[in-house]
């Protein structure tokens, strides 16, 4: 194990046996040597672990804490931050990969700008073809203040994934961020906005190194009433942190009603107890809340769909939210 290491990798596991060869041999495989590589077997079934074992007795830069029983990807990530020993942080998932050059290059990226935090674009990677993810919020010759990227992260390019980001450690350490445990669903969204918030300077790498594989298996585009829950959660608990900044307030709020009436109007949901409980519970809400009528520069085009909708609802709601519950709760 090198004395300095450069980057700590964090790959959580859970029943990623098919892919985890793949994952773990970009890694190992990576121009940049100077790096742990700190697995989470988080309670896996199938051949997870024995693959591991495999792959510890190749590369002593490999750590392995192997959870007995499943608790999650933020308790599996929180298990690793708390041993990370790299000037920077790498979160990779374990059914994705690398390409070879991806830490040397973002590594690179942060000690000649002096960041906190550097992006890349990603590559989805299909079964036959592949679509390129750009963050559009920073150009790559652009280093931003942290206040100043959510600003552009709220309005306009919401991709709040971990793993085309290059973090630096202190900013978990010295601002106490952790995974919340109680969220499944957009647990990297919360913590992203909550590093970058304590970020001076965030830079770009204009290149997509990590291969984010779309499979059957796959189900982050899923949206269950636990993911629905854990979506406002995440949104309620950084009203909680923002409540000190009112341009990054108004902004979280902006989002969190525009996010929810689209999904409402949507009707995508069957009826449940739970679902019309949220329902109610966003609609009687409403009346805390301010109208929208501010057009960001940014704001994507469906926003103004969804800005039209959120003030006649809350207009609505206002005189008749029993009404306004059964037309949302209506197939």
């Amino acid at each position: 194990m090198f004395e300095n290491v450069k980057i700590s990798v964090i790959i959580p596991v859970y029943n990623s046996d098919i892919f985890l060869e793949k994952c773990l041999n970009s890694i190992i495989n990576q121009t940049l040597k100077e790096i742990e590589i700190i697995i989470v077997n988080d309670g896996s079934k199938d051949d997870s672990l024995k693959i591991i074992n495999n792959y510890i007795n190749k590369d002593q830069r490999i750590i392995l804490i192997n959870k007995l029983k499943n608790e999650g990807v933020s308790s599996a990530r929180n298990s690793a931050l708390k041993i990370v020993k790299g000037e920077y942080i790498a979160f990779i998932d374990s059914d994705d990969y690398i390409e070879k050059e991806y830490l040397e290059r973002m590594y690179l990226k942060a000690i000649k700008k002096n960041l906190d935090i550097v992006i890349s674009n990603i590559k989805l990677d299909y079964l036959t073809t592949s679509e390129l993810l750009i963050d559009l919020n920073i150009e790559e010759n652009e280093i931003l203040f942290g206040e100043e990227y959510l600003k552009r992260f709220f309005l306009y390019n919401r991709y709040g994934y971990l793993c085309n980001k290059l973090i630096k450690k202190s900013l978990f350490k010295k601002n106490n961020i952790c995974f919340s445990i109680e969220n499944s669903f957009m647990e990297d969204f919360e913590v992203i906005c909550k590093l970058a918030f304590n970020t001076k300077r965030i830079g770009k790498l204009n290149q997509s190194y990590y291969h984010y594989i779309q499979h059957k298996n796959n189900n982050s585009r899923i949206m269950s009433i636990e993911r629905l829950k854990s979506m406002i959660r995440v949104y309620n608990n950084l009203i909680i942190y923002y409540q000190y900044n009112s341009s990054l307030l108004e902004l979280i709020h902006r989002t969190k009603n525009l996010t929810l009436i689209s999904i409402f109007c949507k009707k995508v949901y069957d009826n449940s107890k739970e679902y019309e409980n949220i329902v109610t519970n966003f609609i009687y809400s409403l009346n805390k809340e301010n109208f929208i009528f501010k057009l960001q520069k940014n704001d994507i085009y469906n926003n103004y769909k969804r800005i039209f909708a959120f003030n006649f609802i809350k207009c609505f709601a206002y005189f008749f939210p029993k009404i306004l519950i059964k037309i949302l709760l209506s197939r």
